[in-house]
């Protein structure tokens, strides 16, 4: 006799779901977060039809949050998982890893700098899909089919009241529910079921501007009423192991800078700062390592004066870095650029002092430093170029640019570079984003020619730009692809 049995499905929460996404925390977890109206309870979630609790992240803030934010925390999986908000479902990145389907290649996205800019000096026209592409970038990335992307900062830009409507809206700027949602929530709506993300807090995010919806939203460490009601101004630094995602032996080094000033600083910041950047790498066990920072050890940016890089944070961080790590990747400058950086070992008063007492560890020789801060928000221009040309410049010798006197200019340059030298440097503008192929476990490949991470800048419908090759076994630098 046939025994019919009625199949039960699990009843999806009714509770009205306004964003939901998951992304890489503290600890190498899977974070699946969810925000719902500030009347609402936090839904229901699924992981293969298996119901997981969702606790509230975040209360509602009557005046500047009228939402809920809730959180559930996934450990590794080394099978796929299928996670699902009502009918909503969203990416595990054990499930996202290629790299079978891609022979032995981790594929990373980095993006940055993504909101649409509304200050009191420029209005962005945020209605205009040319002249803010987020939608389209974040498109773009998701043809990539990557395995993780990175946002390496800064994702909310409207912080005055708008004075053109036709570009902006005029109730939607500063620090609440409303601007996150335009600036940022709703265009990850567009991928984040194809896609896992980790967020670097950037200075748009630091204490006296946004930060408030990023530890709602964002930031990688549980909710505590201490870091949200007092602002905790330098977070502490954390690693992403993609080996517990099986993606090879590489870790993703996350640093807070934030709060750092671009040039002037005390001795205390300084060592501030070494101490937060020390503080975790004791935990590191990948073989190579990247650090994630918002704004960039070094880059080379000429607009009525040179920008060489964050002072502080290259005096505080460089000269005790590991020679593990093998390339930083930031934003804060609104343009792609790529920097072959060596180490000056006969400036023994700068960082070519390498102060490996201070590490406990060998320090690094040269790294690369890549910069992807063109996301969305208003390009920065080179001075006498426009904000699409495409730039390459020398770096060694006479001074360049205009705007200080070459005493200035020379002991500023002197600063920021602090004991390394730019042996190479490439600069690309318009709107895109920066993807990343390193081979797992250390085998060579054909897109990589070897060993090598390659890097990859695109445009914003994903077009290839330009590549590069990073060496991450030997401190040759990088090369260009051409």
């Amino acid at each position: 006799m046939l025994l019919l049995v009625p199949c039960v499905l699990p009843t999806w929460s009714a509770a009205e779901v306004l964003f939901s996404w998951s992304q890489i925390v503290v600890d190498s977890k899977l974070s699946v977060r969810a925000v719902v109206p500030s009347g609402e309870a936090c839904p229901d979630l699924y992981v293969d039809s298996q119901s997981v609790k969702m606790s509230t992240r975040a209360d509602p803030e009557p005046g500047a949050f009228e939402d809920r934010v809730c959180e559930s925390l996934l450990s590794p999986s080394s099978t796929p998982r299928v996670i699902r908000i009502g009918s909503r479902r969203l990416p595990d990145i054990s499930a996202r890893v290629g790299y079978n389907r891609r022979d032995g290649l981790a594929r990373i996205v980095f993006v940055g700098d993504t909101g649409c800019r509304v200050s009191r000096l420029l209005e962005q026209d945020c209605k205009s899909p040319d002249k803010w592409p987020l939608r389209q970038v974040l498109s773009g990335i998701s043809n990539q089919d990557p395995d993780l992307v990175v946002h390496v900062g800064d994702y909310l830009y409207r912080e005055v009241e708008c004075t053109d409507e036709s570009k902006c809206d005029k109730r939607i700027y500063g620090d609440k529910s409303s601007t996150w949602a335009e600036d940022w929530l709703l265009p990850l709506q567009s991928v984040s079921d194809k896609l896992v993300f980790l967020f670097v807090r950037g200075n748009h995010e630091s204490c006296n501007r946004a930060y408030k919806g990023w530890f709602r939203y964002l930031d990688a460490y549980p909710l505590s009423k201490q870091r949200y009601e007092n602002c905790e101004k330098i977070t502490d630094p954390w690693v992403l192991d993609l080996g517990h995602w099986d993606m090879g032996d590489v870790g993703f080094y996350v640093y807070d800078s934030s709060s750092s000033d671009e040039i002037f600083h005390r001795g205390s910041d300084v060592q501030s700062m070494r101490q937060k950047f020390l503080k975790g790498i004791s935990s590191v066990r990948s073989s190579q390592m990247w650090l994630l920072t918002h704004r960039p050890l070094w880059a080379y940016w000429k607009y009525g004066m040179e920008y060489y890089g964050n002072v502080p944070q290259t005096r505080a961080i460089a000269e005790v870095m590991p020679e593990k790590f093998v390339a930083v990747v930031s934003g804060h400058v609104h343009f792609a650029q790529i920097l072959s950086m060596r180490r000056d070992e006969h400036d023994k008063k700068g960082g070519g002092a390498c102060s490996q007492q201070a590490s406990g560890r060998a320090c690094m020789k040269s790294i690369t430093q890549i910069i992807s801060g063109n996301g969305g928000a208003h390009l920065n221009a080179v001075k006498g170029e426009q904000p699409m040309a495409a730039l390459s410049l020398p770096t060694r010798g006479g001074s360049v640019g205009a705007g200080l006197n070459k005493i200035a200019k020379s002991a500023y340059r002197s600063l920021a570079l602090h004991g390394f030298v730019i042996d190479d440097v490439s600069t690309l503008g318009g709107f895109g984003f920066c993807r990343v192929d390193i081979p797992v476990n250390g085998e060579g490949h054909p897109v990589t020619q070897g060993k090598q991470a390659a890097v990859t800048f695109h445009g914003v419908g994903g077009e290839e730009l330009r590549k590069f090759l990073v060496a991450t076994t030997s401190p040759t630098g990088l090369r260009l692809n051409r």
